[in-house]
């Protein structure tokens, strides 16, 4: 949610955009466990898997949902404008819309990426009930199959997570097109 407002004002302001643009390329680039490291500094134990997913997260939703906003079609607003549609009914009926598939793109995206960031900082500060920490803990006693079984485990939740999004989301584009439909046909 942060991500879309964040992408909706840097593309509104341009002076946000040249401020946030920079710390968000850094974000994208500095390495996973730098930031972990860092935040085990700064961040109760209990909370960094949570801190390290949504900073890996934000950016590519940002980037994406930047990307759908200067994809919308001109004229459709121009349009929208020149009929004096409200703001919100050009939002909700072509702006949505038209973002749609890049809200889908890049939530799915994020869901993996932010799930692997965030097991990857719970091996590294190990917090109590925790994946990562069995992991670690298998690792450590080197018990192969229990690491294999934890990875096994992950990687099913990963998919059932993903597709429970993408029927969501799908969903919801669904219904959202027949409202549109319905609406204009009454």
């Amino acid at each position: 949610i942060l991500g879309c407002i964040f992408a909706f004002c840097t593309e509104k302001f341009i002076l946000l955009n040249r401020l946030f643009s920079p710390l968000l390329y850094i974000v994208r680039t500095v390495p996973v466990a730098s930031f972990i490291i860092l935040a085990l500094v700064w961040i109760h134990v209990d909370f960094i898997p949570i801190f390290i997913s949504f900073l890996m997260v934000f950016p590519l939703v940002w980037e994406n949902i930047r990307t759908g906003i200067r994809a919308i079609d001109p004229n459709l607003i121009e349009m929208a404008n020149i009929f004096r549609i409200s703001h919100s009914s050009c939002f909700f009926k072509i702006k949505l819309p038209s973002l749609f598939p890049y809200l889908i793109s890049s939530s799915v995206t994020s869901l993996g990426f932010g799930w692997k960031a965030g097991i990857a900082a719970e091996v590294i500060c190990r917090p109590l009930f925790s994946i990562g920490r069995q992991l670690q803990d298998a690792k450590t006693y080197l018990d192969t199959p229990e690491v294999f079984a934890w990875t096994l485990t992950v990687v099913i939740l990963s998919v059932l997570l993903e597709k429970a999004l993408k029927a969501f989301l799908h969903r919801y584009q669904n219904s959202f097109h027949l409202k549109d439909v319905k609406s204009e046909n009454s």
